[in-house]
């Protein structure tokens, strides 16, 4: 009776070298096949820089990051502009000038709409507007349960 005991436990032994030698390339396949693909990062280039001159005066970029912020919050107030000879931003948020790109850090009060204008060597001028958003923090605190 002892020694189908020990025949018992050793053929577990036996089985369970098995099926993990069995498991381990199956699980690396997985994992090769499963794998999640690796984003290159983007490499600027000149040609991606490069803004037709043929449209003349351009607002290339105007936004705010993140566009929603807590009171005393700062957020970027980013820009770009080509071929143009002004810029002017309302309300002003530090000195601008005519580049392809810029951010400033903006810390308002409330919530508040900016304005971009860029005046071109025609005299044409282009206009673009972004929100920042100011949040309440009584709308960010998690809300407490009512004691039942």
């Amino acid at each position: 009776m002892q020694s189908w005991r020990k025949l018992l436990i050793y053929a577990n032994v036996a089985l369970a070298f098995v099926v993990i030698w069995t498991a381990i390339p199956l699980i690396q396949r997985y994992k090769r096949e499963h794998a999640k693909p690796v984003e290159k990062p983007i490499r600027r280039t000149p040609e991606m820089d490069w803004v037709d001159p043929a449209k003349g005066a351009q607002i290339i970029q105007f936004y705010v990051y993140p566009n929603v912020i807590l009171p005393g919050g700062k957020s970027s107030l980013c820009y770009g502009v080509a071929q143009v000879k002004t810029v002017q931003l309302d309300p002003p948020a530090g000195e601008v000038k005519p580049t392809f790109n810029r951010c400033l850090d903006v810390s308002p009060k409330q919530t508040t709409t900016y304005t971009l204008t860029a005046t071109g060597a025609d005299g044409k001028q282009l206009q673009r507007t972004t929100v920042l958003y100011l949040a309440s923090r009584n709308a960010v605190e998690r809300p407490t349960r009512k004691a039942r």
